[in-house]
């Protein structure tokens, strides 16, 4: 045992941490709370660096340590509003609140769930009490430069915050499908967008989540496409078509390029159930039924640029398909 954090019971460290040549940690000191500790591997340099928010021995509680410009980022309770932004140096007088949200609620505040580094910024969902909606928020490190990014009607709830190459990955809110949806953002509103159109399905369609797992350029994860129970091994990359869906068999689509009149065929054993096409915003601009195994598309004069095709076969398998209208 390397020191006793409560000499009356149990300290319940937790959330460990490692930077700075120090680990980082919660612990109970039967006291104060779960309150934010530090440690250099030895029983003298283990110490209680917080005593914040005692009342109660709810403590300040840290949690999503993350380091950014060389100090740790982490949420923590506070006395008034609650869970807050804090960061900390290693020190208790360098251990100071970043950011609050507008009006206290009670064990809520600026609660966050995921916190990433992305572009030099820190990113992370806040609440948002002036609207009532948890939205992305970014921070350069200081009070005045936290900031909301995203004004979502009914809120984005952004979690599992991921950076990936010149896009920060998460899942959100939909406002069409109100279900949980992968997002892409280059840190602004505008960039904030869905690489595929939202999912027809009603009960979370990407839910349950595996942990991202980077491999060859790409992110690999487990995701619900159709129906609730319908997981399937899907992948993420900065290609135009976004997201790809494994699976046996092929669709044709030619010419693609094509001017916006295209011929979209399925194996022999499958027919073309449904077709529908989305722009680059996510807008749905063509839809189709059809029991024909080859079916002709032509959109008319649409604009140049990156389409998905949703093809739907008679067994229900949706497959996205990217297209390239010149």
């Amino acid at each position: 045992m390397l020191k006793r954090l409560n000499p009356k019971g149990e300290s319940y460290p937790s959330y460990f941490y490692g930077c700075n040549g120090k680990v980082y940690f919660n612990a109970d000191d039967g006291v104060n709370g779960m309150q934010l500790w530090t440690s250099d591997g030895t029983t003298a340099g283990t110490v209680e660096i917080t005593t914040i928010n005692p009342t109660g021995a709810l403590g300040l509680n840290p949690a999503l340590f993350t380091l950014y410009n060389s100090k740790v980022f982490f949420i923590g309770y506070d006395i008034d509003a609650f869970s807050q932004l804090w960061s900390t140096d290693g020190t208790t007088t360098g251990t100071v609140k970043i950011k609050t949200d507008y009006t206290p609620r009670t064990y809520s505040g600026f609660a966050t769930g995921s916190i990433a580094v992305f572009n030099n910024k820190l990113y992370l969902g806040g609440y948002d009490s002036l609207t009532a909606t948890t939205q992305l928020w970014v921070t350069d490190g200081t009070t005045a430069g936290t900031n909301k990014v995203t004004n979502f009607s009914k809120g984005l709830n952004p979690g599992r915050l991921y950076s990936f190459q010149d896009k920060l990955i998460m899942t959100g809110r939909d406002s069409i499908s109100n279900g949980e949806e992968l997002f892409a953002t280059d840190g602004t509103a505008a960039g904030t967008v869905r690489p595929i159109p939202p999912s027809t399905a009603e009960l979370l369609p990407f839910y349950p989540w595996t942990a991202w797992v980077p491999f060859n350029n790409a992110l690999y994860f487990t995701a619900c496409y159709t129906f609730w129970s319908d997981y399937q091994l899907c992948r993420y990359s900065q290609n135009p078509a976004g997201i790809e869906q494994h699976q046996t068999g092929s669709i044709s689509v030619y010419p693609n390029p094509s001017n916006g009149a295209f011929h979209v065929v399925l194996p022999a054993s499958t027919f073309i159930a449904g077709l529908e096409i989305y722009n680059s915003t996510g807008a749905l601009i063509y839809k189709h039924t059809t029991t024909k195994n080859v079916n002709k598309v032509d959109l008319g004069n649409p604009l140049p640029g990156i389409y998905i095709l949703k093809v739907i076969s008679n067994d229900q398998n949706i497959s996205p398909q990217k297209i390239i209208i010149q």
